[in-house]
Protein backbone atom coordinates (compact mmCIF):
# COMPACT_ATOMS: atom_id res chain seq x y z
CA UNK A 1 0.00 0.00 0.00
CA UNK A 2 1.51 3.57 -0.94
CA UNK A 3 2.30 5.81 2.03
CA UNK A 4 -0.05 8.21 0.17
CA UNK A 5 -2.90 6.68 0.75
CA UNK A 6 -5.71 7.91 2.62
CA UNK A 7 -5.78 11.16 4.04
CA UNK A 8 -3.18 13.81 4.94
CA UNK A 9 -2.95 17.27 6.19
CA UNK A 10 0.10 19.42 6.29
CA UNK A 11 -0.43 22.53 8.84
CA UNK A 12 -3.93 22.54 8.98
CA UNK A 13 -5.69 25.63 11.54
CA UNK A 14 -9.02 24.88 11.51
CA UNK A 15 -12.26 27.42 13.26
CA UNK A 16 -14.40 29.69 12.36
CA UNK A 17 -13.91 33.52 12.73
CA UNK A 18 -10.39 32.25 14.66
CA UNK A 19 -8.40 29.22 14.98
CA UNK A 20 -9.65 26.73 17.24
CA UNK A 21 -6.97 24.32 16.54
CA UNK A 22 -3.07 25.15 14.71
CA UNK A 23 -0.77 23.48 12.62
CA UNK A 24 -2.45 19.90 12.55
CA UNK A 25 -0.41 17.62 10.58
CA UNK A 26 -1.71 13.78 9.86
CA UNK A 27 -1.51 11.02 7.96
CA UNK A 28 -4.21 8.48 7.69
CA UNK A 29 -4.41 4.79 6.26
CA UNK A 30 -7.03 2.49 5.26
CA UNK A 31 -8.01 -0.43 7.16
CA UNK A 32 -8.05 1.00 10.71
CA UNK A 33 -10.26 2.77 13.54
CA UNK A 34 -9.55 6.02 14.72
CA UNK A 35 -11.57 7.72 17.12
CA UNK A 36 -11.21 11.60 18.28
CA UNK A 37 -12.24 12.17 22.00
CA UNK A 38 -12.34 15.57 24.05
CA UNK A 39 -14.62 17.58 25.96
CA UNK A 40 -17.25 19.36 23.77
CA UNK A 41 -15.88 22.64 22.27
CA UNK A 42 -12.73 21.10 21.93
CA UNK A 43 -13.08 20.67 17.55
CA UNK A 44 -13.92 17.36 17.15
CA UNK A 45 -17.01 18.09 14.33
CA UNK A 46 -15.08 21.01 13.36
CA UNK A 47 -12.42 19.29 12.27
CA UNK A 48 -14.19 16.60 10.34
CA UNK A 49 -16.40 18.82 8.87
CA UNK A 50 -12.82 20.81 7.52
CA UNK A 51 -11.34 17.28 6.21
CA UNK A 52 -14.14 16.83 4.32
CA UNK A 53 -14.27 20.29 3.16
CA UNK A 54 -17.82 21.04 4.36
CA UNK A 55 -15.78 23.88 6.44
CA UNK A 56 -13.47 25.91 5.00
CA UNK A 57 -9.87 25.22 6.43
CA UNK A 58 -8.22 28.55 7.50
CA UNK A 59 -5.06 27.60 6.15
CA UNK A 60 -2.45 24.43 5.52
CA UNK A 61 -3.44 21.75 3.21
CA UNK A 62 -5.47 18.61 2.96
CA UNK A 63 -4.27 15.38 0.59
CA UNK A 64 -6.22 12.86 -0.62
CA UNK A 65 -4.02 10.09 -2.08
CA UNK A 66 -1.43 12.56 -2.34
CA UNK A 67 -3.25 15.24 -4.22
CA UNK A 68 -4.34 18.28 -3.08
CA UNK A 69 -8.28 18.25 -1.96
CA UNK A 70 -8.29 21.70 -3.20
CA UNK A 71 -7.83 20.52 -7.23
CA UNK A 72 -9.99 18.01 -6.97
CA UNK A 73 -13.45 18.33 -8.29
CA UNK A 74 -16.73 17.77 -5.86
CA UNK A 75 -17.93 14.71 -7.37
CA UNK A 76 -14.14 12.92 -7.18
CA UNK A 77 -14.08 13.72 -3.39
CA UNK A 78 -17.48 12.26 -3.07
CA UNK A 79 -15.85 9.04 -4.53
CA UNK A 80 -13.32 9.17 -1.79
CA UNK A 81 -15.01 9.88 1.36
CA UNK A 82 -18.53 9.61 2.60
CA UNK A 83 -19.62 10.93 5.98
CA UNK A 84 -22.20 10.96 8.75
CA UNK A 85 -22.94 13.67 10.53
CA UNK A 86 -25.21 14.61 13.42
CA UNK A 87 -27.10 17.73 12.41
CA UNK A 88 -30.61 17.66 11.15
CA UNK A 89 -31.14 16.91 7.47
CA UNK A 90 -34.02 18.02 5.12
CA UNK A 91 -36.09 14.81 4.37
CA UNK A 92 -39.35 15.80 4.98
CA UNK A 93 -40.83 14.99 1.22
CA UNK A 94 -38.09 11.89 1.07
CA UNK A 95 -38.39 8.25 1.55
CA UNK A 96 -35.31 6.66 2.94
CA UNK A 97 -35.01 4.76 -0.46
CA UNK A 98 -34.66 8.31 -1.93
CA UNK A 99 -32.23 9.58 1.51
CA UNK A 100 -29.95 6.41 0.63
CA UNK A 101 -29.83 6.60 -2.89
CA UNK A 102 -28.10 10.07 -2.81
CA UNK A 103 -24.99 8.53 -1.87
CA UNK A 104 -25.16 7.27 -6.01
CA UNK A 105 -25.20 10.42 -7.02
CA UNK A 106 -21.25 10.98 -7.18
CA UNK A 107 -21.83 8.18 -9.66
CA UNK A 108 -24.90 8.89 -11.68
CA UNK A 109 -24.16 11.90 -14.05
CA UNK A 110 -25.66 15.26 -13.94
CA UNK A 111 -29.33 13.66 -14.94
CA UNK A 112 -28.98 11.42 -11.00
CA UNK A 113 -30.74 8.37 -13.09
CA UNK A 114 -29.86 5.56 -10.81
CA UNK A 115 -28.57 2.46 -12.95
CA UNK A 116 -29.17 -1.40 -11.94
CA UNK A 117 -25.80 -1.43 -10.18
CA UNK A 118 -26.89 1.57 -8.05
CA UNK A 119 -29.63 0.04 -7.16
CA UNK A 120 -28.44 -3.08 -6.05
CA UNK A 121 -25.79 -0.99 -4.19
CA UNK A 122 -28.61 1.02 -2.35
CA UNK A 123 -30.29 -2.46 -1.66
CA UNK A 124 -27.30 -3.70 -0.12
CA UNK A 125 -26.65 -0.98 2.28
CA UNK A 126 -30.40 -0.93 3.62
CA UNK A 127 -29.88 -4.99 4.29
CA UNK A 128 -26.49 -3.97 5.46
CA UNK A 129 -27.94 -1.16 8.69
CA UNK A 130 -30.74 -3.19 8.92
CA UNK A 131 -33.18 -0.50 7.31
CA UNK A 132 -34.66 -2.64 4.18
CA UNK A 133 -38.28 -2.60 6.25
CA UNK A 134 -38.12 1.35 6.44
CA UNK A 135 -37.54 1.82 2.30
CA UNK A 136 -40.71 3.19 1.66
CA UNK A 137 -41.72 4.86 4.37
CA UNK A 138 -40.83 8.95 5.04
CA UNK A 139 -37.36 9.81 6.18
CA UNK A 140 -39.43 12.41 8.55
CA UNK A 141 -41.59 10.00 10.02
CA UNK A 142 -39.10 7.73 11.52
CA UNK A 143 -37.38 8.04 14.82
CA UNK A 144 -33.71 9.50 15.37
CA UNK A 145 -32.43 6.04 16.13
CA UNK A 146 -33.48 4.77 12.08
CA UNK A 147 -32.79 8.34 11.07
CA UNK A 148 -28.67 7.31 11.65
CA UNK A 149 -28.86 4.66 10.18
CA UNK A 150 -30.38 5.32 6.97
CA UNK A 151 -27.97 7.84 7.15
CA UNK A 152 -24.79 5.69 7.50
CA UNK A 153 -26.69 3.28 4.55
CA UNK A 154 -26.38 6.34 2.30
CA UNK A 155 -22.65 6.95 2.99
CA UNK A 156 -21.93 2.78 2.41
CA UNK A 157 -23.95 2.77 -0.89
CA UNK A 158 -21.21 5.63 -1.46
CA UNK A 159 -18.11 2.87 -1.98
CA UNK A 160 -15.79 5.12 -0.28
CA UNK A 161 -12.12 4.54 0.68
CA UNK A 162 -12.51 7.17 3.98
CA UNK A 163 -15.51 6.88 6.31
CA UNK A 164 -16.40 9.84 8.63
CA UNK A 165 -18.39 9.29 11.32
CA UNK A 166 -19.49 11.69 13.58
CA UNK A 167 -21.07 10.32 16.66
CA UNK A 168 -22.21 7.50 14.95
CA UNK A 169 -23.74 5.94 18.44
CA UNK A 170 -26.44 9.19 18.72
CA UNK A 171 -29.98 8.12 18.92
CA UNK A 172 -29.45 4.68 19.23
CA UNK A 173 -30.60 2.31 21.76
CA UNK A 174 -28.04 -0.35 22.93
CA UNK A 175 -29.03 -2.68 20.72
CA UNK A 176 -28.84 -1.10 17.46
CA UNK A 177 -25.60 0.88 18.99
CA UNK A 178 -23.55 -2.63 19.35
CA UNK A 179 -24.91 -3.63 15.91
CA UNK A 180 -24.01 -0.50 14.67
CA UNK A 181 -20.43 -0.78 16.13
CA UNK A 182 -20.02 -4.37 14.85
CA UNK A 183 -20.69 -3.35 11.04
CA UNK A 184 -18.67 -0.57 11.45
CA UNK A 185 -15.69 -3.29 12.16
CA UNK A 186 -16.76 -5.69 9.63
CA UNK A 187 -16.69 -2.62 7.33
CA UNK A 188 -13.09 -1.83 7.96
CA UNK A 189 -11.84 -5.45 7.79
CA UNK A 190 -13.80 -6.31 4.27
CA UNK A 191 -13.76 -2.80 2.41
CA UNK A 192 -10.16 -1.48 3.85
CA UNK A 193 -11.48 1.49 4.66
CA UNK A 194 -10.60 4.55 6.55
CA UNK A 195 -12.90 5.02 9.35
CA UNK A 196 -12.29 8.53 11.46
CA UNK A 197 -14.72 9.02 13.77
CA UNK A 198 -15.55 11.38 17.02
CA UNK A 199 -17.05 9.66 20.29
CA UNK A 200 -18.04 10.75 23.83
CA UNK A 201 -18.59 7.11 24.94
CA UNK A 202 -15.13 6.39 26.07
CA UNK A 203 -15.41 3.02 26.96
CA UNK A 204 -16.60 2.20 23.51
CA UNK A 205 -13.69 4.12 21.91
CA UNK A 206 -11.57 2.08 24.38
CA UNK A 207 -12.71 -0.92 22.88
CA UNK A 208 -12.96 -0.25 19.14
CA UNK A 209 -10.39 1.96 18.49
CA UNK A 210 -7.00 1.70 16.56
CA UNK A 211 -5.49 4.62 17.90
CA UNK A 212 -7.44 7.37 19.97
CA UNK A 213 -7.31 10.66 19.40
CA UNK A 214 -7.09 13.42 22.00
CA UNK A 215 -8.25 17.30 21.56
CA UNK A 216 -8.19 19.85 24.11
CA UNK A 217 -6.77 23.50 24.86
CA UNK A 218 -6.95 24.09 21.06
CA UNK A 219 -4.16 21.44 19.86
CA UNK A 220 -3.97 17.89 19.52
CA UNK A 221 -3.06 16.75 23.39
CA UNK A 222 -1.96 12.87 22.88
CA UNK A 223 -2.30 10.18 20.09
CA UNK A 224 -1.63 6.55 20.66
CA UNK A 225 -3.36 3.13 21.54
CA UNK A 226 -6.47 3.21 23.70
CA UNK A 227 -3.93 2.19 26.31
CA UNK A 228 -1.80 4.53 26.04
CA UNK A 229 -4.18 7.60 26.10
CA UNK A 230 -6.59 5.92 28.71
CA UNK A 231 -4.29 6.77 31.85
CA UNK A 232 -6.07 8.00 34.52
CA UNK A 233 -4.41 11.06 35.08
CA UNK A 234 -4.39 12.21 31.48
CA UNK A 235 -8.01 11.73 31.21
CA UNK A 236 -8.86 13.70 34.54
CA UNK A 237 -7.12 16.60 33.04
CA UNK A 238 -8.53 16.28 29.51
CA UNK A 239 -12.17 16.31 30.79
CA UNK A 240 -11.27 18.05 33.77
CA UNK A 241 -12.48 16.34 36.27
CA UNK A 242 -9.23 16.16 38.63
CA UNK A 243 -10.95 16.45 41.72
CA UNK A 244 -14.47 14.60 41.19
CA UNK A 245 -15.90 11.47 42.00
CA UNK A 246 -16.66 9.18 38.81
CA UNK A 247 -18.19 6.39 40.70
CA UNK A 248 -21.62 7.40 39.54
CA UNK A 249 -20.80 6.49 36.07
CA UNK A 250 -19.52 3.34 37.16
CA UNK A 251 -16.64 1.28 35.71
CA UNK A 252 -13.96 4.33 33.76
CA UNK A 253 -12.44 3.12 31.01
CA UNK A 254 -8.53 3.55 32.79
CA UNK A 255 -9.73 0.95 35.54
CA UNK A 256 -10.69 -1.98 33.17
CA UNK A 257 -8.06 -4.54 31.93
CA UNK A 258 -6.73 -1.99 28.90
CA UNK A 259 -5.03 0.19 31.13
CA UNK A 260 -3.28 -3.13 32.81
CA UNK A 261 -2.11 -4.64 29.52
CA UNK A 262 -1.79 -1.53 28.17
CA UNK A 263 -3.64 -1.94 24.55
CA UNK A 264 -7.59 -2.50 23.77
CA UNK A 265 -9.58 -5.10 22.20
CA UNK A 266 -8.54 -3.82 18.27
CA UNK A 267 -5.17 -3.47 19.33
CA UNK A 268 -4.89 -7.78 20.07
CA UNK A 269 -7.02 -8.41 17.16
CA UNK A 270 -4.23 -6.63 14.92
CA UNK A 271 -1.98 -8.68 16.73
CA UNK A 272 -3.90 -11.79 15.67
CA UNK A 273 -3.94 -10.77 12.01
CA UNK A 274 0.30 -10.72 12.02
CA UNK A 275 0.26 -6.41 12.45
CA UNK A 276 3.21 -5.21 14.74
CA UNK A 277 2.08 -3.46 17.66
CA UNK A 278 4.92 -0.94 17.06
CA UNK A 279 2.33 0.03 14.21
CA UNK A 280 0.13 1.36 16.70
CA UNK A 281 1.96 3.10 19.55
CA UNK A 282 2.15 6.44 19.65
CA UNK A 283 5.88 6.21 18.93
CA UNK A 284 5.63 4.34 16.15
CA UNK A 285 2.38 6.10 14.61
CA UNK A 286 4.22 9.35 15.17
CA UNK A 287 7.67 8.62 13.60
CA UNK A 288 5.95 7.80 10.88
CA UNK A 289 3.23 10.86 10.45
CA UNK A 290 7.15 12.59 10.60
CA UNK A 291 8.24 10.97 8.19
CA UNK A 292 5.27 11.40 5.67
CA UNK A 293 5.02 15.02 6.88
CA UNK A 294 8.90 15.66 6.45
CA UNK A 295 9.45 16.68 9.78
CA UNK A 296 12.18 16.02 12.35
CA UNK A 297 11.56 15.74 16.22
CA UNK A 298 12.09 13.92 19.05
CA UNK A 299 8.72 11.39 20.00
CA UNK A 300 7.61 11.93 23.52
CA UNK A 301 4.09 10.92 25.29
CA UNK A 302 2.31 13.54 23.79
CA UNK A 303 2.31 15.22 20.32
CA UNK A 304 3.97 18.46 20.40
CA UNK A 305 1.98 21.63 19.82
CA UNK A 306 4.42 23.21 16.99
CA UNK A 307 3.28 20.02 15.03
CA UNK A 308 0.47 18.30 16.02
CA UNK A 309 1.30 15.16 14.10
CA UNK A 310 -2.12 12.43 14.17
CA UNK A 311 -2.69 9.72 12.55
CA UNK A 312 -5.93 9.86 11.60
CA UNK A 313 -8.76 7.74 9.07
CA UNK A 314 -10.91 9.57 7.57
CA UNK A 315 -14.35 9.17 6.63
CA UNK A 316 -16.25 10.39 3.42
CA UNK A 317 -17.88 13.05 1.64
CA UNK A 318 -21.01 13.04 0.39
CA UNK A 319 -23.30 15.34 -1.84
CA UNK A 320 -25.03 17.27 1.37
CA UNK A 321 -28.20 18.05 -0.62
CA UNK A 322 -30.12 17.06 2.79
CA UNK A 323 -28.16 19.41 4.98
CA UNK A 324 -29.89 22.84 6.45
CA UNK A 325 -26.88 24.45 4.94
CA UNK A 326 -24.82 24.74 1.81
CA UNK A 327 -20.89 23.35 2.69
CA UNK A 328 -18.39 26.15 2.97
CA UNK A 329 -16.99 26.85 -0.51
Amino acid sequence: MSDMSGIRTRQLNIGYKSDLIKDISLAVRPGEIVTLIGPNGCGKTTLLKTLTGELKKRGGTVYLDGEDRDALKPSEIAKRMSLVMTYRVKGDLMTCREVIEIGRYPYTGSLGILSDEDRKKVQEAMEWTDVAPLADQFFSQISDGQKQRVLLARAICQDPEILILDEPTSYLDIRHKIDILQKIQNYVRKENVAVLMSLHELEIAAKISDTVVALGEGRVLRIGTPGEVFTENFIRKLYHIENVDTELLGTMPWVTDLAENGRGDRTKENESAGKKQSDYTLNGAAKRNAEDAGNDWSVGDCVPEESALNRMDIMSYGKNVLTEKEPAS
